[in-house]
């Protein structure tokens, strides 16, 4: 649909000449999420894309490591994205950039943190940024909560974008 390409018969490909399937244009964000989640190994984009990461998202203190990713749209070169981990006292446990040399219609990113003596219990957060020159166009929260051992699985895995109180979780601004 974005292509301007009119479709009253078969054509070979698209370009700029083509007519638009709308006649005014369509509003819609830059950049964006499309899923995120944590898990408690490293996910490959195909199990993400495929739902093969269930089961993986119950997070206990026996895991060795957390994993906290992003599928996103719109990345464009130059872009800068930062990737931060805290923890349930809302401290920063890890946090990277990175600059994009290219574009990128859609993209899988993640950070893994090593864990030697296991996450502590408690609701963490991760918060992915995307900076286009100096305008912030894609900020994405996302929590899990780390159980006790003697916990139980539920049937749904918890993980959310918004905390159970999400008017008392204050705002965290990533440290770099």
């Amino acid at each position: 649909p974005f292509s301007n390409q009119r479709l009253d018969g078969p054509k070979p490909c698209f370009s700029g000449r083509d007519r638009s399937l709308w006649t005014t244009p369509v509003a819609y964000k830059p950049a964006g999420v499309m899923s995120s989640g944590f898990t408690r190994s490293t996910p490959r984009p195909h199990e993400i894309e495929r739902d093969m990461t269930s089961g993986q998202e119950w997070l206990t203190v026996s895991a060795r490591q957390i994993s906290a990713w992003v599928r996103v749209y719109g990345v464009k070169e130059g872009d800068v994205e930062t990737f931060t981990l805290l923890n349930p006292k809302d401290i920063q446990v890890h946090s990277r950039s990175k600059t994009y040399g290219r574009d990128f219609p859609y993209w899988f990113t993640g950070i893994n943190v090593p864990m030697p003596q296991g996450p502590e219990v408690g609701l963490w957060q991760a918060v992915y940024t995307l900076h286009r020159g100096e305008e912030e166009v894609l900020r994405h929260a996302f929590f899990a909560k780390v159980h006790p051992p003697e916990a139980k699985e539920p049937a749904k895995p918890e993980v959310d974008s918004q905390p159970p109180h999400a008017a008392d979780h204050k705002k965290v601004e990533p440290q770099h």
